[in-house]
């Protein structure tokens, strides 16, 4: 059986491209787990009231908790309307996709745990709109999250967005 995918995971020349216009154009840098968005770029963080290992497994290591298969869908759902004409999804140092449509979205591991995670699991992971003007960064070292864009900020909080999520 053939795998039909909608998305481009990008080589290491075209990641470090977007990484640089990430950097110049919203002055994001990420020095080992010091996320830092320029000053003069409108954002918000949003601090999380939970552990976000907790989040995802519960008290059982083995299984994933029902709150985050839950949040799992409702995120794959605000990324695809939100960010309907497209997304660039990085982790730190790791992966970076590309999406224009949404059938394979989000990558998932065996576990269906997001490869790269929509909160802050073990690294920073940023999901930019294809303008590369709004973004939304799971911040791990702060455990936090970062919405980048005045428009995209508006959304999140006229839309209860972290109230479903039960973190923030």
């Amino acid at each position: 059986m053939v795998e039909i995918k909608d998305y481009q995971l990008l080589s290491g020349e075209e990641r470090e491209f977007l990484w640089e216009e990430l950097r110049r154009k919203l002055k994001i840098t990420i020095e080992y787990q010091n996320v830092r968005v320029g000053h003069d770029i409108t954002y918000k963080e949003y601090p999380l009231k939970v552990g976000c290992i907790d989040y995802i497994y519960g008290d059982d290591d083995d299984n994933l908790a029902q709150c985050y298969l839950e949040s799992s869908e409702f995120m794959a759902h605000f990324f695809e309307t939100y960010f309907s004409d497209g997304l660039y999804v990085l982790e730190r140092e790791h992966e970076c996709y590309y999406f224009d449509t949404f059938t394979s979205f989000p990558p998932v591991d065996d576990e269906g745990v997001w490869r790269v995670n929509f909160i802050p699991e073990s690294d920073t992971s940023i999901f930019v709109s294809r303008r590369l003007d709004q973004a939304w960064i799971s911040n791990f070292k702060e455990k936090s999250i970062i919405v980048v864009g005045e428009k995209l900020i508006r959304y999140i909080d006229n839309n209860d967005i972290f109230d479903f999520l039960k973190m923030g």
